[in-house]
């Protein structure tokens, strides 16, 4: 049976996707990865597979397989941690939203530095008395 555990309230679940053969397909297709520069998603659910039996959808953000995470994976890295499970697949998805680019993702220090001096000059504008 599969089953679907809903982490938190930002959209972020936890799902169990089983099949009954190890020949049989997930039902998804996936696209993205990091050498594609974009996070991983799901970019098609079959009807009836194992991945819409669980309520998965198109643009749906791939974290973990098998609690290991594939936000630094390339996309062919991710299809062989895939492949290697045989009746149960465990995925952590956020409900898709505009995607992130890697760069986001990473974290980068620079994007984060230029990000707080901005934030750091609106609230010094805020805080100016009106002449």
């Amino acid at each position: 049976m599969a089953k679907v555990t809903f982490v938190n309230s930002d959209g972020i679940s936890k799902v169990i996707l089983e099949r009954h053969k190890a020949n049989e397909s997930w039902g998804f297709r996936l696209s993205g990865g990091k050498d594609e520069g974009i996070a991983l998603k799901l970019a098609k659910v079959e009807h009836n597979s194992p991945a819409w039996k669980v309520g998965l959808k198109a643009k749906d953000l791939l974290i973990t397989v098998n609690n290991t995470s594939v936000l630094g994976l390339g996309h062919g890295e991710v299809v062989k941690i895939i492949k290697t499970a045989q009746l149960d697949l465990e995925l952590t998805i956020e409900r898709g939203h505009a995607l992130p680019s890697m760069a986001l993702l990473a974290k980068d220090k620079n994007i984060e530095h230029n990000q707080e001096k901005v934030q750091n000059i609106y609230l010094k504008t805020l805080q100016e008395e009106p002449d």
